[in-house]
């Protein structure tokens, strides 16, 4: 006799969505914090133009692109503790920031705009700017791409640390002011 099992998966991976985010009264998501919260891998929340005033930190996997690039800033709560960055962004899946401005208060210096903190991410058309210790500091193990876009920050432009990667296409790094950090720190085992 010859028994035959015939099994059909009762699960199924959501379909990616897309979360919008605008700052306008009766938005769905009228922070960009508050659309991170519920997205999922493979999600893209798209920022409408405006101003935001807050911490963001990408969920794994989760693509944040501005609908018009150039039209969208995050700025960095002065309430925030100054070691924490503007924006964090890393874990085990690829993740994309796109078109978006990153700046922080002349009155509340910060140490990083943009933490790396895992692989595959990649910076798109982005702007970083203000009183940053560093624009963008890269953890170990973690990987970023860097393409078409604009930093100017009065510390250092990278702090890449030991096991890292970096690749740039495409950018202009402005440094004004005087710092006593080095343009770009680099640990000696990291790839630039």
């Amino acid at each position: 006799a010859l028994g035959l099992t015939y099994y059909v998966a009762q699960t199924q991976a959501p379909a990616p969505q897309t979360l919008v985010v605008s700052p306008e009264s009766g938005a769905t998501y009228q922070t960009i914090a508050a659309a991170m919260a519920i997205a999922r891998p493979g999600d893209v929340v798209r920022v409408e133009p405006g101003d935001y005033a807050e911490q963001v930190t990408l969920a794994d996997g989760v693509d944040l692109i501005a609908r018009t690039p150039g039209t969208v800033t995050i700025t960095r709560p002065p309430s925030l503790e100054p070691t924490l960055a503007a924006v964090v962004a890393g874990g085990t899946q690829p993740a994309r920031i796109a078109g978006v401005r990153i700046t922080s208060h002349e009155a509340a210096p910060a140490e990083t705009g943009i933490a790396i903190a895992g692989p595959g991410v990649t910076l798109e058309l982005i702007e970083i700017g203000g009183p940053f210790t560093r624009a963008i500091a890269v953890e170990p193990d973690g990987s970023v791409t860097v393409q078409g876009s604009r930093v100017g920050v009065s510390g250092s432009v990278l702090a890449l640390a030991d096991g890292a990667q970096v690749t740039f296409v495409n950018n202009i790094f402005v440094r004004g002011g005087t710092s006593t950090e080095p343009p770009i720190s680099i640990g000696p085992l990291s790839r630039l």
